[in-house]
């Protein structure tokens, strides 16, 4: 998101002055549509993709990649995509071990208290393209504590076997 200003308030509070988004959380397009197309998954991705190879260049880690984090700006007729949410970023990792993040996206690394890099971001895009193009996530479990276990232990299922839908290449790098 564009900062345009921030500052503190008389009584202490600080704030920032932010651009007005247009458009919908991919969190909420995707309760409208379980399963999403491969072509608009592709066309969505792509972005997110760009988003983080620019944080990860400029050496932050995004660390909470989920769907309420990714905004679909409606311009006009067109839309793309902003990645928001870097409340729990880190630019060094070398020292960051506190486990943070939703538990549905989390890395092995990353629910075993090690720190999170860029490779961590990936592994929670992978999670997000999983259930952008199944419907449903990949390890759940009665708490988030039996979530991030899987996530260490468990080997997801193949994407394609639950949407056949799913060219292979796309399934296999998921």
């Amino acid at each position: 998101i564009n900062i345009f200003g921030a500052g503190t308030l008389e009584d202490g509070r600080n704030y920032l002055i932010m651009e007005l988004l247009e458009g919908e959380g991919l969190d909420k397009r995707m309760k409208r549509q379980q399963v999403m197309p491969v072509a608009e998954v592709i066309v969505i991705l792509e972005q997110v993709l760009a988003a983080l190879a620019a944080a990860h260049e400029a050496g932050v880690v995004h660390r909470d990649l989920k769907p309420a984090n990714v905004f679909l700006v409606k311009e006009g007729t067109s839309s793309y995509v902003k990645l928001l949410d870097f409340g729990l970023a880190r630019r060094n990792q070398t020292s960051v071990t506190r486990i943070a993040g939703t538990p549905d996206y989390i890395s092995p690394e990353h629910a075993r208290g090690r720190p999170a890099g860029p490779a961590s971001d990936l592994y929670s895009f992978g999670v997000l393209c999983f259930r952008m193009l199944t419907g449903q996530l990949p390890f759940t479990g009665p708490t988030p504590l039996q979530v991030m276990k899987h996530h260490v232990q468990t080997a997801p299922p193949v994407p394609r076997a639950l949407n056949p839908e799913i060219p292979k290449a796309l399934s296999d790098l998921i």
